[in-house]
């Protein structure tokens, strides 16, 4: 038997098995960037999902915060014009209150006069 050192050429046999262990490394090697590749891409995908996800929900809550502003702005446009009713009714009331009051001082005046006026007819 040769000695390992002096023994440089390979049988076909230890040729093919290289080459085959090679093949079977290459192949695994590809196997596995393959399902790298895979589980990236899934992973992308994934978290493309979970941002539409997000903008979708964020959106729904800008449009419930959006409804529920234009909701509160109509609501006090409602109150401002009730408060601006009930005040020109309490104006007129106040007016015709006032009207009143005046035309009772009047008939109160003209029974004065006409009371002093009876009064000085009886004594002359």
């Amino acid at each position: 038997m040769q000695a390992p050192e002096e023994r440089k050429e390979l049988t076909l046999k230890e040729i093919e098995a290289i080459r085959k262990r090679e093949a079977a490394a290459e192949e695994a090697r590809k196997e596995a960037d393959r399902k790298a590749f895979e589980a990236q891409q899934k992973a992308e995908k994934e978290l493309q999902e979970q941002k539409a996800k997000e903008r979708a929900d964020l959106l729904k809550k800008q449009e419930e915060e959006e409804k529920a502003l234009l909701k509160a702005k109509a609501d006090r446009e409602k109150q401002l014009e009730q408060d601006r009713k009930n005040k020109l009714k309490q104006a007129e009331a106040d007016r015709k209150a006032k009207l009143k009051a005046r035309e009772e001082l009047r008939k109160q005046k003209r029974a004065r006069i006409q009371g002093k006026a009876q009064t000085k007819g009886k004594r002359a």
